[in-house]
């Protein structure tokens, strides 16, 4: 970095000092954008770097296994090529639901992200709908706030995140919200239905 900025400032002192007027300053323009772009490639190298950290010092408190620390960061950074969620918030949920107890955090966190996407989430809503997750998880059941969370991120899986739990008998008659709001629906029965969506 230090050398970067170095490199600039005798970028900007020899375009002054030699007067090739225009060809000058197209050569100073290009080498700016070359400059500009190896710095943010180093931002998100550190960012990268600093996902990578988090998600194993999360993972090694939860005691998975190093094995299996380093086959979900292969898995992880996979999923987040393919897709258009960033690798440091697929890493968090991933190494959440790992310490919450969640034994196939892989799947869920690639269920959590594919039923976000076939609804018409985005990247941001992929945040909430994960946040809204690791929370019911940490509570052992589904309340009405996290509900409405992951409903007002995603809006056209909430029928269908419904639908899979009836089928499932997670809850008795036909009220969601009573039955919801009673405590009836458990963390395991709504990554269940998570994990059959997506």
């Amino acid at each position: 970095s230090r050398k970067m900025d170095g490199f600039k400032d005798k970028i900007g002192s020899l375009k002054s000092s030699l007067s090739f007027g225009a060809a000058a300053g197209v050569a100073s323009n290009l080498i700016g954008r070359v400059v500009d772009g190896v710095m943010d490639l180093k931002d998100e190298a550190f960012a990268a770097s600093d996902s990578l950290d988090k998600f194993t010092q999360t993972m090694e408190f939860a005691g998975v296994d190093n094995s299996k620390i380093k086959e979900s960061q292969k898995v992880m950074k996979e999923y987040a090529d393919q897709t258009v969620y960033d690798l440091g918030d697929v890493m968090n949920t991933t190494a959440q639901l790992a310490a919450n107890g969640v034994e196939d955090f892989n799947g869920l966190t690639q269920a959590i992200g594919n039923v976000n996407a076939v609804s018409g989430g985005n990247a941001e809503t992929f945040k909430s709908v994960a946040t809204a997750m690791t929370q019911t998880i940490g509570t052992g059941k589904l309340t009405t706030e996290n509900f409405n969370q992951i409903s007002d991120a995603i809006p056209g899986a909430s029928g269908k995140i419904q639908e899979a739990l009836k089928e499932m008998g997670a809850y008795a008659g036909g009220d969601f919200r009573e039955a919801m709001a009673n405590g009836e629906i458990s963390a395991e029965e709504l990554n269940t239905a998570f994990m059959k969506l997506g």
